[in-house]
């Protein structure tokens, strides 16, 4: 599961909560100049270009979502994915095309 936001409509009460409640592990910039967030309660991506954000989050009934909410590592390969560690549930590349985890 992901949703999808953009800060100019964002409560900002409810953001700074969900952040507060969440401890970030690992910021990177990906090759589109996208900020990807691993933290215990989900993986963030914040476009600054657009001013939007992605929140991905496990769903038990879709096994294309990501493996755990608790994310630890991340990197961006040479194509583009982005491939993602949980503390709990291993390891996820992410198709940013279609917005598909892989589970290794």
């Amino acid at each position: 599961m992901h949703f999808h936001g953009d800060f100019d409509n964002l409560d900002i009460n409810k953001l700074q909560t969900f952040m507060n409640n969440n401890i970030s592990r690992q910021i990177i910039k990906d090759s589109k100049g996208n900020i990807w967030q691993t933290t215990l309660g989900g993986l963030f991506k914040i476009n600054p270009k657009t001013n939007e954000f992605v929140v991905y989050l496990h769903e038990n009934n879709n096994p294309e979502s990501i493996s755990s909410r608790n994310t630890t590592a991340i990197l961006e390969d040479q194509p583009g994915q982005i491939w993602v560690g949980t503390f709990d549930h291993g390891l996820n590349c992410l198709d940013p095309q279609t917005e598909r985890f892989t589970h290794f």
